[in-house]
């Protein structure tokens, strides 16, 4: 990437910061087998629209979770 320093810790860190802006925040969220890895936004933008209630999207995150597992409600 053209002008950033790619040498010392601080040059790491700023190129995978940036990497990470350009290429990966445009995705909401990753199902994978056992786990779902969602965008923090997303999470916020969850609990406002739930009126602050956020132990009920915690709820909701934890029965996707389950469904992803093939784990039944109990």
């Amino acid at each position: 990437m053209p002008g950033l320093p790619l040498t010392g810790e601080t040059g790491r860190r700023e190129f995978i910061k940036k990497y990470i802006i350009e290429h990966m925040a445009k995705t909401k969220m990753i199902v994978k087998e056992d786990q779902i890895l969602v965008d923090v936004e997303t999470i916020f933008k969850e609990i406002e629209a739930a009126g602050g209630d956020w132990k009920k999207v915690w709820e909701e995150f934890k029965s996707y979770l389950k469904d992803v597992k093939g784990e039944e409600e109990k």
